[in-house]
Parts: C-alpha cells; sequence; structure tokens
C-alpha cells in the first residue's frame, strides 16, 4: 500500500505523520509524491507506524514508475 493511501484510508495528515516520525512536513511530502525515497531507517519507522502496511516494495514500485 502506498503511503498516500495509507494516510488517507486512515484519515492521518501528512502533518500528522511527520510529527510521529519526528521528521519534517516536508519529508514527508516528498515521499508521498516521489520526490525522494526514505532512508532506510525512516523506511523501518514508516513500516512500523502502518503495522506493516507500507514497506519498502510500495516504496520500489514508485520509483519503478
Amino acid at each position: 500500500m502506498k503511503l498516500k493511501e495509507y494516510l488517507k484510508e486512515n484519515k492521518i495528515t501528512k502533518e500528522q505523520f511527520a510529527n510521529s516520525m519526528g521528521v519534517s512536513y516536508g519529508s514527508v511530502i516528498k515521499w508521498v509524491y516521489g520526490g525522494r525515497f526514505p532512508r532506510p531507517t525512516a523506511l523501518n519507522k514508516i513500516h512500523q507506524l502502518t503495522n506493516g502496511k507500507v514497506t519498502v516494495y510500495d516504496f520500489l514500485q514508485q520509483v519503478q514508475k
């Protein structure tokens, strides 16, 4: 599941997610819209915060398109 879909489905704002991640709002925007690939530590935290629904493979699919 893409991060954008997860946030929408769970009614979480990008700002709320950024705060829970401990990163800037801009970083989350770039991850959501494919402008930047998250670092390994961020990928791990995204996976944890989304209860495994968003994985590294979801980001890899986004990059390959």
